[in-house]
């Protein structure tokens, strides 16, 4: 007795029933957690019985889990609930090529279109190791998106080509349906090949066979065998040759009568041997008729058929384009909008903040609310509006599993995963320190290991999931990429990975390794980040554009030259070799969009009104003031995303460039006190260390060699030291000075658990002023610059950039509502606290200095707004 509408498997209740075979009843559902209608397939009561039967459907659901592409029909869940098993699966709108085919035959773009797609389809299985071995119409289901295979009951997981496995003619399953009153067998047998009719095992080129007659019986209407019984049937597949497909369809291209006649051969070794190479010929085919201009961005041929092909592609091409009526198996349609931020968050420029699951239908985004803490949300693409996921706060970069249902992330120091259909993260692991890169869907994820304090990047690591054990994935060549690996993710086979070897002078490289080797090869040069996409295209960037070259999965093999994708920028680091996109293997690009900064100087009486607009520049920031009141900023150029110091006379109005650094470039300079001399912050040896360099001069000086990340905060009046912050192992700034005789040694000031930063002397040298995260959140402190024991806490409530005035009798800083405060001190041999003031309400993002005379001058940063951007079918075209 079949299951009743309403009645409940677990979460999914029944609405109807939409078939029955020998094998399972299949019933049309809806998940009630995600209001998702689904295809549930159960076994019949009398087929439950028997072990065997049970034990089939259970492979089933294992064989389909281990897929996850467009033309496969998804598995989402399986269950047994009071003695019913069953498997929950994406539920199709359509028709069986069956059922089309009792129309008669299709038309030959169709026909091409559908058996690329299948072939595709049976491609992706035979590449993890399954057979399919019941090919025919019945399973094989028509939609507006395109065909998708169905029902892997019979399918097996491949074994040594030759074997014998005892597997006989009694063990392989007739549709009674199909067997006409006067006994002509319509059904599976028709679909077999002679090797399956014999006994022998199945292989690739078995389904490959099967998919030869189905594309037969769409062209001519008629399967290539048919016959009175079984036995001549049988008789008819093993010895006889089928009627050629021109005889019955004057309009078939030649050039596809061919390939059917290869698929057909009874020898296994005279067919296809692979079904990747099948697909290829069938977009080759389509790729000969079709007038878009960007073909040759679609999958190639081997050159050594090209010229046997050439004899007949001129006939072939005028009967094509006269079938196929301006039609296409791949569509052209290139459709591209926007993805919304949840209200209240902002998707970061930071790496890997987008992730698409496989499958091209669901999106994770990383984001960021208003005080900078970070979870993940999901946006299906057939909702209108995002979710967050729950026990996500505090996460890192996400990644998908193959199969489209988990998700792979870091959070508060734990490696967890989350499904996606519902409930709450599984932990796995300790991750401390670390970000997921990439993951197989089985056992193993590549995992980078950072170094906090420190610009350099540890080798990736490969982690087993079940044992937590981590090692080193590939060796790092620390000779030629200083700055280590990262951005690693898997091909296809789960074995190989691609990752980025990062360089300082930013000149990174795409390299090639497998796991358990430890070694890799170079594979593209000056670019990093670089990911496999189905059809056969590795993406990367270069210099913050977006690239796709033609790559074989299977032969690790770049074809032709790169494409543009996308013509303006992505969101990317020039350091860190990262791009902030991803792809889909179904043809669905995102990527977050470049974005200026567009600062505006602003001269402010000392009570904070504007006086007057200084000047205009993409992209400053770290404005410190010199002695002699002109203004230093790092200025970043926003093709290459690399800085330089630049100085700006307020009087003269007039910018002057400091440094020429070719690679990621200069950061946050400090004037002497004689102004003719600026130290300031550049990667050397993957961290960045303290440079000096003469005005005028093209010498510069590195003044430290060090493992962490070293930033000058101030020079004191005197010129005798430098202080600056060195960022530990943990990512906390511990304050350090320096003095300028070279016979003395840098010395720490605090070391501490806490963070403390923005350091600088007061006009008389005696005291500085700093932050200090210790109570919970940033506040500013003065104390001695000899004995930073006694300290006095200025700030309540939290606060950052700590300014003093000329005279050293006032200090400024900004809270955390944007206030800028004034607080009076009168410094003795202590200093007593005034009651803080308000400036001015500053606006968001803005720096500030305090000049000689009393008057301020912001810093005021807006951003161009940068968009996340959705292409669909972004291979079509090349540029979009």
């Amino acid at each position: 007795m079949g299951l009743a509408p309403g009645q409940k498997l677990g979460p999914y209740e029944i609405q109807s029933q939409l078939g029955a075979g020998g094998m399972g009843e299949v019933y049309k559902a809806v998940d009630t957690r995600l209001g998702r209608t689904v295809a549930i397939k159960v076994l019949p009561p009398d087929v439950a019985a028997t072990p065997e039967s049970r034990h089939r459907f259970q492979r089933e659901a294992r064989i389909i889990s281990q897929l996850s592409h467009p033309h496969i029909c998804t598995l989402y869940d399986f269950g047994q609930q009071d003695s019913v098993e069953f498997l929950v699966m994406e539920f199709l709108e359509g028709e069986t090529l069956e059922r089309r085919l009792q129309r008669g035959a299709l038309p030959i773009a169709e026909v091409l279109m559908y058996a690329f797609q299948i072939g595709s389809a049976l491609d992706k299985a035979h590449r993890v190791g399954i057979i399919h071995r019941d090919l025919k119409p019945g399973n094989i289901i028509l939609t507006k998106g395109g065909a998708k295979l169905l029902d892997f009951g019979l399918a097996k997981l491949r074994r040594t080509r030759g074997s014998i496995v005892g597997e006989t003619l009694t063990d392989l399953t007739t549709d009674q349906k199909n067997l006409t009153s006067v006994g002509v067998i319509l059904g599976t047998f028709q679909y077999m090949a002679p090797e399956q009719l014999e006994g022998k095992e199945a292989d690739e080129r078995t389904d490959i066979f099967a998919l030869g007659a189905v594309m037969y019986e769409m062209v001519t209407g008629k399967p290539p065998f048919t016959a009175k019984s079984r036995a001549s049937l049988i008789a008819a597949i093993l010895a006889s040759e089928p009627v050629s497909m021109t005889t019955l369809q004057t309009m078939t291209p030649p050039v596809l009568d061919r390939i059917v006649k290869a698929c057909l051969a009874k020898d296994p070794d005279e067919r296809w041997q692979r079904a990747h190479d099948l697909k290829m010929e069938l977009s080759w085919i389509a790729e000969a008729s079709s007038t878009d201009e960007h073909s040759a961005f679609r999958p190639r041929i081997r050159r050594e058929r090209l010229a046997w092909a050439g004899m007949v592609i001129a006939l072939c091409m005028v009967l094509v384009a006269i079938a196929y009526r301006q039609r296409s198996v791949v569509p052209t349609a290139v459709v591209r909008f926007a993805i919304q931020t949840p209200e209240g968050y902002t998707i970061s420029d930071d790496a890997h903040t987008l992730a698409i699951s496989p499958d091209g239908h669901k999106l994770v985004l990383l984001t960021r609310d208003a005080e900078d803490k970070t979870s993940l949300w999901l946006r299906s693409f057939d909702s209108v509006s995002a979710h967050q996921l729950p026990g996500t706060e505090g996460s890192d970069v996400p990644v998908w599993s193959p199969d489209s249902r988990w998700v792979l992330f870091v959070s508060q120091g734990k490696l967890k995963k989350i499904d996606t259909s519902g409930g709450f993260p599984e932990v796995l692991c300790d991750a401390k320190d670390t970000a997921v890169l990439g993951w197989n869907g089985q056992s193993t994820a590549l995992l980078s290991f950072s170094l906090k304090g420190s610009a350099a990047v540890m080798p990736i690591q490969q982690v087993g999931l079940d044992d937590c054990i981590a090692k080193s994935a590939v060796t790092l060549d620390r000779s030629r990429y200083d700055r280590g690996q990262q951005w690693s993710r898997f091909l296809p086979d789960g074995k190989h990975f691609l990752y980025s070897g990062l360089r300082s002078d930013t000149r990174d490289d795409v390299l090639l390794a497998s796991l358990g080797s430890g070694t890799s090869q170079l594979l593209i040069s000056n670019a990093s980040d670089a990911k496999y996409v189905a059809p056969g295209y590795l993406l990367f960037q270069r210099n913050g554009f977006l690239m796709a070259q033609p790559f074989d999965a299977r032969n690790l093999r770049l074809y032709s030259e790169p494409v543009q994708v996308v013509p303006e920028q992505i969101a990317f680091g020039s350091y860190s070799g990262s791009a902030n996109y991803d792809a889909s293997d179904t043809g669905v690009l995102v990527y977050q969009s470049n974005f200026d900064v567009l600062s505006k100087l602003v001269l402010r009486d000392s009570k904070g009104m504007p006086l007057k607009t200084l000047s205009s520049a993409l992209w400053l920031w770290a404005m410190r003031v010199a002695p002699d009141g002109r203004l230093l900023f790092s200025k970043t150029n926003p093709q290459t995303h690399t800085s330089d110091l630049w100085m700006f006379n307020l009087q003269k109005n007039d910018w002057q460039r400091l440094t020429f650094d070719t690679s990621t470039g200069s950061h946050i300079g400090i004037s002497s006190p004689d102004g003719k001399q600026t130290i300031y912050a550049a990667v050397d040896k993957a961290a960045f260390e303290l440079h000096r360099k003469t005005l005028g001069s093209d010498q510069v000086e590195v003044l430290a060699n060090s493992d962490l990340d070293q930033v000058p905060t101030d020079w004191s009046p005197d010129g005798r030291f430098l202080l600056f912050t060195q960022t530990d192992t943990n990512g906390a700034g511990d304050l350090w000075a320096m003095p300028m005789n070279a016979k003395q040694h840098s010395y720490p000031l605090t070391q501490s658990r806490f963070d403390e930063r923005d350091a600088s002397f007061s006009p008389d040298g005696r005291w500085i002023t700093y932050t200090s995260d210790e109570s919970g959140k940033p506040e500013v402190y003065v104390a001695s610059f000899n004995a930073l024991q006694e300290r006095f806490q200025i700030s309540s409530g939290g606060g950052q950039m700590p300014r003093w005035n000329l005279q050293g009798n006032k200090l400024y800083y900004v809270a955390p509502d944007g206030k800028l405060m004034e607080v009076p001190l009168k410094i003795g041999s202590r200093v007593d606290v005034g009651r803080s003031n308000v400036v001015f309400q500053a606006p968001p993002r803005t720096e500030y200095a305090v000049l000689p005379d009393g008057k301020f001058v912001t810093l005021e940063n807006n951003d161009n707004g940068s968009s996340t951007v959705a292409i669909l079918n972004w291979y079509v075209g090349g540029k979009h």
